[in-house]
């Protein structure tokens, strides 16, 4: 700005000039019009020739003036060696103490790395034995895992006990960076895994709402994307960090694969039965269609994950997916005798029912060959057949009379009208009294199946 000055004081002065050059032509062509106003002969006809050479010349001038300013060159002005007083130094503040070379940054002050596709990890042969699944169908295991690393350290060693040496690889997804999780992780090598590092949430439904269930339900969307959307798998058996697992876990898992993927009735397989107290369980082999959701060890398709991705919820995801909207009257497999078991009296659920109706759940300790079992009979026109039977054979029996009864090997049917009356036959037994979207836990047609004291027990309503 100061180097252009003396072209700037030019401009001003040459286009004062011209504005007063150009006022007095004005003036000056203003006078001949006098004569029109009838005061003619006021200028003598000399004068009137001095005023159009003057005007003449004025304008040859005001193009001068105007090529003058249009080439007139910036001419630079030099600055003062130093135009401002020097400044005081200010002394320099370390905000963040200096870490050594060698040292790695606090954990908070990490950037998260550009997410990657998960590498699986190369499995060795299988050994003689081991589960087979149909050719070419891959399925994986995910465990989803948050800040508790003494229990994901309890359900992996679970898992690496009975994981077979292939056709099954394991890929733990955590929410969030905790590096003493991270470090459990690191534990097993045969492993992949993957982290949801954006924990935002979104907007929540009610303000009682605990975050926890947001994040739950958002970490579970991430990676059952990862799972099925970005290392395309075909199926995938879903497993929480507070999850023991039996012997014939993969097993049967594997012998249900074919039947979840042919039965177009089926929306899910479950290793875990609600009501599978050591009390009320009893043939390890036996195995029941269910509306109820079971959750807490189970496998889906991928293509049930492309129906169910686009409208998943924010929160509350199983209570979700047993609602009809979801479920549209879809059924599970479930075994008699739970194939998972859970140790989390600490989480999100704050210990519900733990010690009542978790602590006692019987895994199952027993090793079932299920790829020679005949599993025909879960088809859903066999299993309605032969449920419908054993409804119309049952014996019908008082809940004071069941809970004395001496009786062996019957199937006996205790009668419920409504929730609260089912609600007190669950408390006499020890069974799970709550209803989700309308069915009791591991019902089917409204009907819970349990074992007790050597018999058959139908819990039915009174319209079945």
């Amino acid at each position: 700005m100061f180097r252009r000055l003396p072209r700037v004081f030019l401009i001003v002065f040459l286009s004062i000039l011209i504005l007063f050059i150009t006022s007095s032509l004005y003036f000056l062509s203003s006078l001949p019009s006098l004569e029109t106003h009838g005061i003619a002969g006021c200028i003598s006809p000399t004068a009137a020739a001095e005023q159009a050479r003057r005007l003449e010349n004025a304008k040859a001038e005001i193009e001068l003036l105007k090529a003058r300013i249009a080439s007139a060159p910036a001419q630079a002005v030099p600055l003062p060696a130093q135009p401002f007083p020097p400044q005081p130094q200010l002394p320099q503040v370390q905000l963040v103490p200096q870490l050594p070379q060698s040292a790695e940054p606090p954990h908070f002050l990490q950037s998260p790395p550009v997410p990657q596709t998960p590498q699986l990890p190369q499995l060795i042969p299988a050994p003689v034995g081991a589960p087979s699944l149909p050719g070419g169908v891959r399925v994986a295991v995910i465990v989803f895992c948050y800040d508790r690393h003494e229990y994901l350290d309890r359900t992996m060693q679970s898992i690496m006990k009975y994981l077979p040496a292939e056709n099954f690889p394991v890929i733990i997804s955590q929410d969030g960076d905790i590096p003493a999780v991270k470090d459990v992780i690191h534990k097993y090598p045969r492993v992949a895994h993957v982290t949801r590092w954006d924990r935002s949430l979104p907007p929540k439904e009610r303000a009682s709402d605990l975050d926890a269930y947001y994040h739950i339900s958002m970490h579970y969307k991430f990676g059952l994307t990862q799972v099925f959307d970005v290392l395309q798998f075909d199926a995938a058996i879903v497993l929480e960090d507070d999850m023991e697992i039996a012997p014939d876990f993969f097993e049967y898992f594997a012998a249900m694969l074919p039947l979840l993927r042919s039965d177009t009735s089926l929306l899910c397989v479950s290793a875990w039965n609600d009501n599978g107290q050591q009390s009320l369980v009893s043939d390890p082999k036996a195995v029941h269609r269910s509306d109820f959701f079971p959750g807490l060890g189970w496998m889906l398709l991928r293509s049930l994950w492309q129906e169910l991705r686009p409208r998943w919820p924010n929160a509350y995801w199983d209570d979700w997916l047993r609602n009809p909207e979801q479920r549209l009257g879809r059924q599970c497999i479930r075994p008699e005798v739970s194939r998972t078991y859970t140790f989390g009296a600490h989480g999100s659920s704050q210990g519900q029912f733990f010690d009542r109706y978790l602590r006692p759940i019987k895994l199952n300790d027993q090793m079932v060959l299920w790829s020679q079992e005949d599993l025909s009979h879960l088809s859903k026109d066999k299993y309605d057949v032969a449920f419908m039977g054993q409804l119309a054979s049952a014996r019908q029996i008082a809940l004071e009379d069941l809970v004395t009864s001496t009786a062996k090997g019957e199937v006996l049917m205790v009668r419920y009208r409504d929730e609260p009356s089912f609600a007190l036959i669950a408390d006499r037994l020890g069974l799970m009294p709550d209803f989700k979207a309308g069915v009791p836990r591991t019902a089917y047609k409204g009907v819970v199946t349990v074992k007790l004291n050597g018999n058959t027990v139908l819990i039915a309503p009174f319209h079945v």
